[in-house]
């Protein structure tokens, strides 16, 4: 053998990697185990535990984004509820209005009735028995519109604060305004009498703040919450504005009607 061959034999040799006592080599699978399953990281972990906890949006930005509607959706309850009756307060029923006028210039609304509410002789029964008790009648009024959707269908509006389909709201002092979509005024005509009775069936009853002198016992009274109400119907094309107006024109024709019908004082308050 040339020495060049010897060489080259020894180089090649030496490239041979070299058995451990006759044993065949071991292969290292730790690498590989390790990718096949992988250890989870603390982070992945934690979003796991969040996620079950709250649901998978609990541990991303759509959880953030939810509280921050949940806030905006609280504050705006709050700005625009009437917080003696908790129907919707001035601001609301402006928001109202001006959803229905939008959806009478699109074409999404055929039109309705606006109803202005107004209680009779209600000065009279915060002079004699003090503004506790008319907060009190106000509260009934509230009560009984709040819960009109079981004298009207579903799809009116009374604007409440506690549901969109049914609105009812305080317009101011002892006023307010009722909407009544997609309907029409012959339409709702039985409406308009089970809300008119309802409000006109109430009655509360208070102790005389101011007796006749210091010795003389205190009297229990009875006053008969009593209401006015006018209607206007409203078409595409109307102004909403107007409407209410109208309608609140057509209350005081109304007031002034039942007065003179019943030729009494419009609040009757009797002692029991």
């Amino acid at each position: 053998m040339t020495q060049t061959a010897s060489l080259t034999a020894n180089l090649i040799r030496a490239a041979k990697p070299a058995a451990v006592n006759n044993a065949a080599p071991v292969r290292d699978t730790s690498i590989q185990i390790a990718f096949e399953n992988p250890a989870p990281s603390p982070a992945r972990t934690l979003q796991q535990s969040l996620a079950d906890t709250y649901g998978s949006c609990a541990s991303t930005p759509c959880r953030r984004a939810q509280d921050q509607q949940e806030q905006i959706n609280y504050w705006k309850r709050l700005a625009t509820t009437d917080e003696l009756t908790n129907l919707q307060n001035r601001r609301g029923l402006n928001l109202a209005l001006d959803e229905e006028q939008e959806n009478l210039d699109n074409g999404t609304s055929q039109g309705g009735v606006v109803l202005f509410v107004d209680m009779d002789g209600f000065k009279s029964i915060n002079d004699r028995f003090g503004h506790e008790w008319g907060d009190r009648c106000l509260r009934i009024a509230g009560s009984v519109l709040g819960g009109i959707q079981t004298l009207i269908r579903d799809t009116d509006i009374v604007t409440t604060a506690n549901q969109d389909t049914s609105t009812a709201a305080r317009f101011g002092g002892d006023e307010f305004v009722v909407i009544l979509r997609d309907t029409t005024m012959e339409k709702s005509q039985d409406r308009i009498t089970a809300i008119t009775q309802k409000l006109n069936s109430m009655s509360v009853y208070a102790t005389n703040r101011q007796p006749v002198h210091e010795d003389a016992p205190e009297e229990t009274y009875m006053a008969r919450i009593r209401a006015s109400i006018g209607a206007f119907e409203y078409k595409p094309g109307d102004r909403l504005v107007d409407v209410l107006k109208q309608a609140d024109e057509n209350m005081y024709a109304a007031k002034q009607a039942r007065k003179a019908a019943a030729n009494t004082p419009a609040q009757v308050i009797t002692p029991i």
